[in-house]
């Protein structure tokens, strides 16, 4: 698995129409990002950068027409075998704490966002049960994030809130696969995410 660094050009249209749009932006990234793709767009007063997941490096040449620049990237395949059961990591991850809502016409559920923070903790909570890790400590950054999504069949909103914390690996081998797969919904529009620190 490789964490790359992406800079993005604020001024290039095909970037802009991809901040604006996710499903765009899910698009140009996977024409490079063929094997597996997870990412976070990061901005701050400073820069524009995409981080991505990827179990190959991602091609260059389609991102570069497109406004990307290659910053930085690093082989994280050494990490299952580095961190097992009772390690203990720092975590940041930008997803969507949300329920399903069964309609009354018993035909498609829908994902409502929660919107009490304790509530929201409950459901970090249950995500490391379910994928093998425990939080032992855990703050949300900022405030929600609204992220907007074009699709033919129209445009909607996906509310996002950082978390930031330290949790501790329970299931080595569930824990790695879902943090190659990414935690929580909504991960083609840029949440799922889990960047690890010592």
């Amino acid at each position: 698995m490789y964490l790359t660094k992406l800079a993005m050009n604020p001024s290039h249209p095909s970037v802009r129409q991809a901040l604006s749009d996710r499903q765009d932006m899910h698009r140009n990234l996977m024409k490079a990002c063929r094997e597996g793709l997870l990412y976070r767009v990061v901005e701050t007063r400073t820069s524009l950068q995409v981080l991505t997941l990827t179990r190959a490096l991602p091609e260059m040449p389609e991102l570069e027409k497109n406004g990307y620049s290659l910053l930085s990237y690093t082989d994280l395949a050494s990490l299952p075998s580095l961190y097992g059961a009772g390690s203990v990591l720092r975590f940041g991850l930008l997803t969507s704490p949300s329920k399903k809502i069964e309609n009354p016409d018993g035909k498609n559920s829908r994902r409502v966002f929660l919107r009490d923070p304790e509530e929201r903790a409950g459901w970090l909570a249950g995500q490391g049960s379910k994928y093998g890790f425990e939080v032992l400590q855990s703050a949300e950054i900022g405030v929600p994030q609204s992220i907007r999504v074009g699709r033919s069949s129209g445009a909607f909103i996906i509310s996002a809130v950082a978390f930031e914390g330290i949790l501790k690996i329970v299931d080595a081998a569930q824990f790695w696969k879902a943090w190659q797969t990414g935690i929580g919904p909504e991960k083609a529009y840029g949440l799922g995410l889990m960047l690890l620190m010592r």
